[in-house]
This record gives structure tokens, sequence and C-alpha cells, in this order.
């Protein structure tokens, strides 16, 4: 294990926390609207403003992944995670004090947009500050925080006013920002940035071994050295640089193994609909619990399975893992539309007997979710795309990501009304599958590996048959 591992374990902690204030606002739209009813002398909102507000964060997450990259590359990773955490902070208190409707909105697009930055930034920052034997570990902390975030939003959201739960989120923002005064930029940035003593000074802060940084330092300046520099060019070649380099193996197999698994395998798996629509469709499923409750159980149970799981995921490799809990997700999102189906048939003592398998198949998902079919992406997001092309790619894959979830989440009731409960989580099985198998043969094995290495994998084609099996 690798020195001052503490110091990179609280540092990860520190950028993740910003992740944890994410997971507060997500599911703000599912215990905001049904206290919104007519009748209530605070601010009532129509369908149409409902569903507004669930989705205008997803639009605030798509402005947020299009600056994010740009603002994490020239303010540097910790300065844009505090910017972030700040203006995050500052949205929620917009929400929970506002007066209109346009106040409200303006304030969960807010909240979007340092969502979608803050995303961009921080599994760059952790992966470029963690040795490799740690990048496991701290890695998961990003799904962990963002689990455990969403878990306290609705069971807040549960037992509080609104307007009160969404004013308590503010601390998590704000503590991060505070946390993240107190460690080192990341080493990798730096010396980009030619600030070759403070990178010298950031790396021995987390590695405590002068022989280790000289190594993790020469090894980083020889790849910056073999790629070209756009400082000092026109704005045309600069592009063209961009261009081409977004084209070259070592930059686009990453970029669409990472589009693939997100874009797909996870905003089309059935987890946006449930996590901003989640009363709702644990109504129509007609469980016989509390809906609201049962919501609060579920994320939870999420939460439990991201925060107990990240002490030993640095054990594990990560394709035998994601490929069995994407397993798991598809055969949750099928037995529950298999359920949907057959429940209408079903005389009325059977159904009521059997009235709880969809709940169980919700768990299964959230099983699957959590064991490594969500966190493992994040992982990746860090460690596959090139270090001179990390923050833009980054911030092209929020930006693609998120224009797929906005579209997953604003089609989720016209989905469910053409194809019923059933035939929705059929379709979200079916692409989960098929993104499984796609990866089964481009999925790399990443464990123990430098970013350096990785990044020579995409370049050597002689590795990748035996790496992308291994």
């Amino acid at each position: 294990m690798s020195g001052r591992k503490y110091v990179q374990i609280f540092a990860s902690l520190s950028a993740n926390l910003g992740q944890m204030g994410v997971g507060h606002c997500v599911p703000l739209s599912s215990f905001l609207l049904p206290q919104m009813v007519p009748g209530e002398k605070d601010l009532v909102l129509s369908e149409e403003e409902g569903s507004w507000f669930a989705s205008v964060y997803v639009l605030g997450c798509l402005t947020g992944s299009l600056v994010g990259g740009y603002q994490c590359d020239y303010l540097g990773r910790r300065w844009s995670m505090v910017v972030d955490c700040i203006s995050m902070a500052m949205g929620l208190l917009a929400i929970s004090l506002a007066p209109t409707t346009t106040v409200l909105l303006l304030g969960r697009f807010l909240t979007g947009h340092c969502s979608g930055s803050n995303l961009v930034s921080t599994p760059i920052f952790v992966s470029e500050i963690s040795d490799p034997d740690m990048r496991g570990t701290t890695s998961v902390l990003t799904m962990a925080c963002y689990t455990t975030g969403f878990f306290a939003g609705m069971l807040l959201g549960a037992i509080l006013p609104w307007r009160v739960a969404t004013g308590v989120f503010m601390v998590t923002p704000l503590l991060s920002a505070v946390l993240l005064m107190f460690v080192h930029e990341s080493p990798t940035w730096l010396l980009r940035k030619e600030r070759k003593e403070q990178a010298r000074e950031a790396m021995f802060f987390y590695r405590g071994d002068m022989d280790t940084v000289k190594l993790e330092l020469r090894r980083c300046q020889e790849n910056i050295d073999t790629q070209e520099s756009s400082s000092g060019m026109p704005l045309l070649k600069r592009c063209k640089l961009l261009w081409r380099r977004a084209l070259s193996p070592e930059f686009l197999k990453p970029f669409l193994q990472l589009n693939l698994m997100l874009d797909f395998g996870l905003d089309w798996a059935g987890f946006p609909i449930l996590a901003f629509y989640m009363h709702t469709i644990l109504k129509q499923m007609k469980i016989p619990f509390n809906e609201y409750w049962v919501a609060v159980a579920l994320a939870g149970y999420r939460s439990f399975l991201a925060v107990g799981l990240s002490f030993i995921m640095y054990k594990a490799r990560r394709r035998p893992v994601y490929l069995f809990s994407g397993c798991l997700v598809a055969l949750g999102t099928g037995s529950l539309a298999a359920y949907n189906w057959l429940a209408p048939s079903m005389d009325e003592s059977l159904r009521e007997a059997t009235s709880y398998l969809p709940l169980l198949a919700v768990v299964l998902m959230y099983t699957g979710f959590g064991l490594g079919y969500g966190p493992i992406i994040f992982m990746l997001q860090g460690e596959l795309l090139p270090q001179d092309m990390r923050s833009f790619g980054s911030g092209l894959l929020g930006i693609l990501d998120n224009i797929s979830l906005f579209v997953s989440v604003k089609m989720a009731p016209t989905i469910i009304s053409s194809l019923g409960i059933g035939g929705a989580f059929m379709l979200y099985s079916c692409i989960c599958l098929a993104n499984l198998i796609v990866s089964f043969f481009t999925m790399p094995e990443t464990k123990g590996l430098s970013l350096e290495d990785i990044e020579d994998y995409y370049k050597n084609k002689k590795k990748q048959a035996g790496l992308s099996r291994a």
C-alpha cells in the first residue's frame, strides 16, 4: 500500500462531499412536488411546472458539463470544485427561500449546473492524486458519497418541510469547499501548467516519499513531452490539433466505451426514472407499503451497499464485477417487467400474495447498481481518458450523458403511458443487456495499472486483446 494513503483518502473524501451534495439535489423533485398541492399556503406547481422542475435540473447539468471541462483545466481541479460547491449552496438557498416559481426553477437550474461541472472535475482530481493501489478505494467514494447524499435527501424530505430540508442540504457542499482548502492541487495538472516546484510539493504531500515523487513526476513528464502542446498556437491550429487528438485511438476508444456504459448502460437502465419519479412509480406498482418510506428504505439500501463495498472494491477486478452486477440489473428490470405484464391476469388472492415482488425486483436492481454497475463507470471516467484530453473528454462525456439523461427523464411519463410499466422496464432490460454484450468484448481491466499504463494500453494494439479479457 502506498505511503500517505490516509492523506489520499482525506483529499478524495473532501472532493467527493461535493458529490454528496449532488445526491441531495437529485431527489428534490421526488419529495418536493407531492408537498406542493392545492390548498397549501406555500407555492403550488402545476403538472407542467412540476415536470419542468424535475427536468430543468438535467438542463443545468448539461451546461455544467459544457463549461466544466474548460473550468477545471483553467482554474485547476481543486478550485473548480470549490467554485462548484459554493455555487451549489447558493442554488439550494434560492430553492429554500424561493418566493416564486421562477426563483425556484432558477435555483434548481443552478444546482444542476454545479452538479454537472463537479462531476467533471471530481473523478479527474481523485484519479490524478491517487496511487494505482489506492485508486480503487478512492474512486469508489464518488458513488458512495452520492448514494449517501441521495439517501439523506430522501430521508430529510420525508420528515421535514421541503424548505427546511433544502436549507439543511447547504451544509454538505460548503463543508466540501472548506476541506478542499487543506489539500493540494493535482500534481498532474500543475505539471501540465509547468509549475514544476508546486507539482513536486503536491506529489510529496500525497506520497510522502521523494523517490516515489521523482519516479511518478518523471513518468508523467515523459507522457506530456510526447503530446503536442497547443499553447501559443492560433485558434484554428488549436482546433485542428484537438480534432486530431479526438480521433486518435488512445482517446476515441475509451471515450466511446465510456459513452456506451454511461449514456446507454446507466441512463437507460431504469435508474433515472426511479430517481426522479420514485414515489409515482411505487404508487403505480401498488406495493403494500407506504411509498414515501419505501423510497427512503431503497435509497438507504443503495447507500449502504455503495459505502460498504467501497472498503473492499479496491481488491476487486473491474471487468468481472461490472459484468456480473450488470446481469443483476438486467434481471431486476426484466423481473419487474414480467410481473407487471402478468399481474392483470392473476386472480385477486394471488396478486395480493405476490404484491411485494416488484419491490424485490427494484432491490435487485439497486443491488447490481451498488455492487459495481454504477461506481465502476465513474472509476473508469478518471482512468481511461489520456491526460492531455481528460478535461475535454470528461466535459464532452458529461454533455452527451446529460442530453441522454434529459431525454430519458423527460420521456419517462410518455414511455410509461405508451408501453406501461412492464413495457418500459423490458425496454430498459434489453438496453442493459446490449450494453453488457458489447462491454464484454471491449471493456479493459485497469486494476493495478497506473494512468500512464492505461494510456499506453490504448496505443499498443498487441496488448489490447489480452487486457480486455484479463
